[in-house]
C-alpha cells in the first residue's frame, strides 16, 4: 500500500480520505521504525509504572527475607542436619560446612527416613521448627 501511495502522481484530493491522510507518510524514511517508536513512547509510561511496581515488590520481599528471624532459624536447622548427615558432625565440632546453596534445599524432600520412607528430612525440619509452635500455641522462641 505504501509503495502504491508513494508512486501516485495524481491529485491527492482524488484519493479516499484515509489515503489522503496516509499519503505524506509514504514519503517518510524508516516509517515502520518511526511508527514503532511512537507506539513505544505512548506505552512507556505504563510499562515503567508496572516495572517499578514489580521492583518495589521484589525489594519488599528481599527485605522480608533478610530480616526474617524465623527463616534464619529454619536455615540453621537445615545446616546442622546437613553437617550431621554429610560429616557426622554436630553443631559444636570445628570442621563443619559453614553454608549451603539454596539449590540444595529441594533435596530435603528427597532424603527419606530409613524407619519410615514416607517421612522426609523436610518433614523433620518442619517438625523441629513448628513443634514448639504446636505445643505452645505460638511462634518458636528465638534460638541462641
Amino acid at each position: 500500500e505504501i509503495e502504491r501511495l508513494a508512486a501516485f502522481r495524481g491529485d491527492v484530493l482524488l484519493l479516499r480520505d484515509v489515503e489522503q491522510k496516509l499519503h505524506p507518510l509514504a514519503f517518510m524514511s524508516r516509517l515502520q521504525q518511526r511508527v514503532r517508536l511512537m507506539i513505544f513512547s505512548v506505552q512507556l509510561p505504563q510499562i515503567s509504572r508496572e516495572l517499578k511496581n514489580d521492583i518495589d515488590k521484589l525489594k519488599l520481599a528481599t527485605k522480608q527475607i533478610r530480616e526474617s528471624k524465623s527463616l534464619r532459624r529454619i536455615l540453621r536447622v537445615v545446616l546442622i542436619l546437613g553437617n550431621f548427615v554429610n560429616h557426622g558432625a554436630t553443631d559444636s565440632q570445628v570442621k563443619v560446612t559453614k553454608g549451603f546453596s539454596v539449590e540444595a534445599l529441594p533435596k530435603l524432600a528427597e532424603m527419606k527416613s530409613p524407619m519410615s520412607p514416607s517421612i522426609t528430612m523436610l518433614h523433620y525440619v518442619a517438625f523441629r521448627f513448628l513443634g514448639p509452635c504446636a505445643q505452645q500455641g505460638g511462634p518458636p522462641p528465638p534460638s541462641t
